[in-house]
């Protein structure tokens, strides 16, 4: 799905539509795609951190939070 869509195109149908849409696990797995096609973009960073620190998402084991300081390091 999000090979069809530009960064920003991305981006704003994340914030105009899909946001509210998906389960916990599915906004994960975009937010990470999109990432990699745009590793620049805040948008889908700050998706990541929300997806990393919800309780649906959170990972046993403190991956998630390992996931969240790496992207932030990373900036």
């Amino acid at each position: 799905m999000t090979d069809a869509f530009a960064g920003s195109d991305l981006e704003a149908y994340f914030q105009d539509v899909a946001a509210g849409g998906f389960d916990a696990q599915m906004y994960l797995r975009i937010n990470l795609y999109a990432h990699k096609r745009f590793p620049h973009d805040l948008t889908f960073v700050r998706n990541l951190l929300t997806a990393y620190t919800r309780q649906e998402t959170r990972i046993p084991g403190g991956v998630g939070e390992a996931a969240a300081r790496a992207l932030v390091l990373r900036r």
